[in-house]
């Protein structure tokens, strides 16, 4: 009768073993933990809470030989956690997360109708609680409202949600480009001379100039284009890679130009003193109203 009770008191005191054992393996706030480029990195840096057998940090979610707390962290590694004799049997896992500068572009163009409408807030970079400096490493952050110079670099970090860190910072270098509303006459009249028409080439704005069929058109004219009588063209101001988002607007009136005719030739002797009306020498059908190229002294076609 003393045997079974012998064995009764062994599986008790086994399981209290086995208890004891695992009531002290460490826990983990997180099965993803996140560090900035700019912290130590080191094994020491994982979080645990000692449940009173010590920590230690492993490769592998069983065996192997503990991790010298000293050891850099790797990015995209798991670690596993146990007690300083590595006897908790089923091990806790950490992903690690080695957080970089935010992500942007390292040139950034801003393109804007009045050089203090371009902000810090314009700038680009993705990322956790992103915030802008005028330097590399240190200073404070620069408000959002703050106006852009051109030609500056700017950094910008990012902080972790898991421990509250600042990364390494992104430069950008910002151009900022002011493209004002182009200028001109709201009605321009043309000729419309026979065999070489007004093109969209003789349309005239303030600045450098892409035409358009509208307001709102995405495709700009060829400069080629002839001009179509009492259409209105559209114009913005251009300095690439901006362009200006209001446009100009331009109505066109084409003039038929007079008949100059055709070709003549005027035979005159030397000495003549005659005055000679070099319209009466053109072929054709000539109309009057035209003006002669060279100018004559007469300012007409009389020539003597």
């Amino acid at each position: 009768m003393k045997s079974p009770k012998f064995k009764v008191l062994g599986l008790i005191t086994c399981i209290l073993i086995h208890f004891q054992v695992f009531g002290q393996c460490p826990t983990i706030p997180s099965s993803t933990q996140e560090f900035c480029d700019l912290d130590s990195l080191l094994i020491s840096d994982l979080q645990a809470t000692d449940q009173g057998a010590g920590i230690a940090w492993f490769l592998t979610p069983t065996g192997g030989t503990a991790l010298d707390l000293s050891d850099s962290l790797v990015d995209g590694e798991t670690y596993y956690v146990d007690n300083a004799t590595g006897d908790c049997g089923n091990r806790q896992a950490v992903e690690v997360n080695i957080l970089g500068p935010p992500l942007g572009l390292n040139f950034q163009g801003v393109c804007v109708e009045d050089a203090n409408d371009a902000t810090i807030a314009d700038l680009e970079a993705f990322g956790n609680d992103v915030q802008w400096y005028f330097s590399p490493s240190g200073g404070i952050p620069i408000n959002s409202g703050a106006i852009l110079v051109d030609g500056t670099i700017y950094y910008a970090d990012q902080s972790s949600s898991f421990t509250g860190c600042r990364t390494s910072r992104l430069a950008v270098l910002v151009n900022v480009g002011v493209v004002v509303v182009p200028t001109g006459d709201a009605i321009q009249d043309f000729c419309n001379t026979i065999g070489n028409p007004p093109t969209v080439s003789d349309l005239v704005a303030s600045g450098n100039n892409n035409w358009y069929l509208s307001e709102f058109s995405a495709s700009p004219l060829d400069p080629s284009t002839p001009l179509i009588d009492q259409q209105t063209y559209y114009a913005t101001s251009i300095d690439p890679p901006c362009e200006s988002d209001n446009r100009l607007a331009v109505t066109v009136n084409l003039f038929q130009a007079p008949n100059p005719g055709e070709d003549g030739t005027l035979e005159i002797c030397q000495g003549d003193t005659t005055t000679f009306d070099l319209f009466n020498s053109l072929g054709g059908s000539p109309e009057t109203g035209g003006t002669w190229s060279p100018a004559l002294a007469s300012g007409s076609g009389l020539f003597d």
